[in-house]
């Protein structure tokens, strides 16, 4: 079932949609006959139930899309910080890196 674990990552939310409308769009002489016969809380449940899936596809398409531009704005802050830090140390004269070094536990070879 690796497969649709990975539909399910990586299928934007509307693509269900949009195939569930192309099927009965073209089956629908024989979708038609079936759904008429159900009982109508039966329709009601295959419908809410297709209403579900699809809000739970949008939703986590826009948490997944939210959380990659969290964790992209976190990697840009972090390469500003490491490159603030680096301009700092290069700035600084040997001595004072290996003492600051030495002074919080770390040795230079």
């Amino acid at each position: 079932m690796w497969w649709f674990e990975w539909l399910w990552n990586h299928v934007p939310w509307y693509v269900p949609a949009i195939l569930i409308i192309v099927a009965i769009g073209f089956c629908w002489q024989w979708i038609a006959p079936i759904w008429l016969i159900l009982p109508s809380w039966a329709r009601w449940s295959i419908a809410s139930a297709i209403a579900v899936l699809v809000a739970v596809q949008y939703g986590r398409n826009r948490g997944v899309a939210g959380e990659k531009a969290r964790q992209k704005s976190l990697n840009e802050h972090a390469t500003e910080q490491r490159d603030k830090i680096n301009a700092t140390v290069k700035a600084m004269p040997s001595n004072a890196v290996t003492r600051a070094l030495e002074r919080n536990g770390w040795m230079r070879d």
